[in-house]
């Protein structure tokens, strides 16, 4: 029996069969797995608290036939408060289903699964505004993604009074180059700061620094219609 110890956190949870469950689970060696919990649907299940939603642990597992079976887990950190916060758990649940969407399996997922884990803790211990915390998230995912839109000078002639930005073409435009860019708009140096200081800081600096909240609001605006055109995925 080959088994595997990995840490991960448990992205999604679907019933299989009248007692078992599925989940997939993004870990850090194995990338994102779906991983079975034999008996897993009863409430008396001795690894119940260890299969929800947002848990993160320590998970060993053996492979059988080419799906990975729950052997043991021990918890981490549930995130269990983001419950008590309906605002809160619902911006947690449309994090998990953008990383389902985004990850492919047996990839190596390390940095997501680090801003992932980022994000919700300052969700649940920083108490961070959500304005940040979708501006923040968002924006460092395309930059772990390799889709990181272009910041501090035009796209095209490299003029450094950037002060537009485009989400189809990909960055900032000065005004000149603006014309070609029909969704080009206006954006401020204090909002163009923000972006490239989330696309460039160590993952766990993401949460370190202060801005005001219209400008997690004008970065959430822009890199939102940017991952609809570059991902096709609708925030």
């Amino acid at each position: 029996m080959n088994l595997i110890k990995t840490r991960g956190l448990v992205l999604k949870s679907i019933s299989y069969g009248e007692y078992d469950k599925i989940l997939t689970v993004l870990t850090q060696e194995a990338g994102k797995i779906s991983v079975m919990v034999k008996g897993g649907k009863s409430i008396n299940h001795g690894k119940s608290s260890q299969t929800l939603l947002f848990s993160y642990g320590d998970y060993i597992l053996y492979d059988k036939g080419g799906m990975y079976i729950l052997s043991s887990a021990e918890v981490i950190e549930s995130f269990y408060d983001l419950t008590k916060d309906l605002d809160k758990l619902g911006l947690a649940s449309e994090i998990l289903n953008f990383i389902n969407f985004t990850c492919d399996e047996s990839e190596d997922l390390g940095d997501l699964l680090r801003v992932v884990l980022n994000t919700l803790y300052a969700l649940v211990h920083y108490d961070k505004s959500l304005a940040m915390v979708k501006a923040v998230f968002y924006t460092k995912m395309c930059a772990c993604l390799g889709l990181s839109p272009a910041t501090g000078m035009c796209m095209e002639c490299g003029c450094i009074d950037a002060d537009r930005f485009s989400p189809s073409y990909g960055g900032s435009v000065c005004t000149d180059c603006a014309s070609a860019c029909p969704d080009a708009v206006p954006i401020t140096p204090q909002t163009a700061q923000v972006m490239e200081y989330v696309l460039n800081c160590d993952i766990k600096k993401m949460f370190s620094f202060k801005a005001a909240e219209e400008e997690f609001a004008n970065v959430y605006a822009l890199i939102k219609e940017f991952i609809k055109i570059h991902l096709d995925y609708e925030i």
